[in-house]
């Protein structure tokens, strides 16, 4: 379990180096991430997922438990996605709020509106689901099973 974003990124990059250190002819052992989380930022989200994405080490998600909205972004970035039989995920429309100056409520909009587009399109990205779809997803609370994850392509495997 990690206390904050900047340990999770931390561990990540330490295993990588480790087990760039004990390949064989560019074969590494995959790192396992575990989720069970009900979500957080997903500007956590992101630079967590960004920093898988940069790893020479592959690292294989395993969905367990409740994998609710910015951790879902975390478990389909991964090179290997694997889902427990009985996991619940969620994927819904980022929430916030800006409290301010009618310009900053507006910077703030357009920011909002960015990251909606930055999700969007990692979605799309990370699956088969087409833009409407994923549009559709994120206009409410989704609740998705193993089955419905993997026929979408946010997972590959059930174990």
């Amino acid at each position: 379990e990690f206390e904050t974003t900047a340990s999770l990124i931390r561990e990540l990059r330490i295993l990588n180096n480790e087990h760039l250190t004990n390949g064989f002819n560019g074969v590494y052992a995959p790192i396992w991430l575990h989720i069970n989380s009900g979500g957080g930022s997903l500007w956590d989200a992101f630079a967590i997922a960004d920093t898988i994405k940069a790893m020479s080490v592959p690292v294989y998600s395993v969905a367990e438990g409740l994998v609710a909205s910015a951790a879902t972004i975390i478990a389909a970035a991964c090179h290997r996605r694997y889902t427990r039989l009985n996991t619940t995920f969620l994927i819904h429309q980022l929430e916030g709020g800006f409290w301010g100056t009618f310009d900053r409520i507006e910077s703030a909009m357009k920011m909002y509106q960015m990251n909606m587009e930055q999700l969007v399109k990692f979605y799309m990205t990370h699956s088969h689901l087409s833009e409407s779809q994923v549009r559709e997803m994120l206009s409410h609370d989704t609740w998705l099973s193993s089955q419905q994850m993997l026929d979408f392509g946010l997972v590959d495997q059930i174990i």
